[in-house]
């Protein structure tokens, strides 16, 4: 009985150890941010090859969105620069157009969605939606 007592603490006292190192190694990682990429159409007509880049990176890539639709893909895990390009196809006609980020979502978001608005003047909006 004795044997088996003593068995029982040196396992909780290792898992107790264990537990705490895996504390105090994982206190100072930073987590990466998590968060959705969304498109609104608002142009009237269906878009094609709808896409964003985030910095020197492909965030998402939607292809097909039709008139008024809405699409969502992630979740990204790095984070957001001040700026994004948004592209996509309109009536055979390739459009670019640099959006701002910084200042239209709230430093530090986290699991939510990122909307980029595209209008029918051909500028894009940002908005974060939780």
């Amino acid at each position: 009985m004795a044997y088996q007592v003593q068995t029982t603490l040196i396992r909780i006292a290792g898992i107790a150890g264990l537990m705490l190192v895996m504390g105090v190694t994982t206190q100072g990682c930073r987590r990466p941010q998590s968060y959705y990429i969304g498109f609104i159409n608002k142009t009237g007509h269906d878009l094609h090859e709808v896409g964003v880049s985030l910095g020197d990176k492909e965030a998402s890539d939607a292809g097909e969105l039709v008139k008024g639709g809405k699409a969502t893909d992630g979740p990204v895990g790095w984070p957001f620069p001040s700026e994004a390009e948004v592209r996509w196809q309109e009536n055979g006609a390739r459009h670019a157009v640099k959006a701002k980020v910084k200042g239209a979502v709230p430093e530090g978001f986290t699991g939510g969605t990122i909307y980029f608005v595209i209008n029918s003047d051909g500028t894009v909006d940002v908005k974060p939606v939780k």
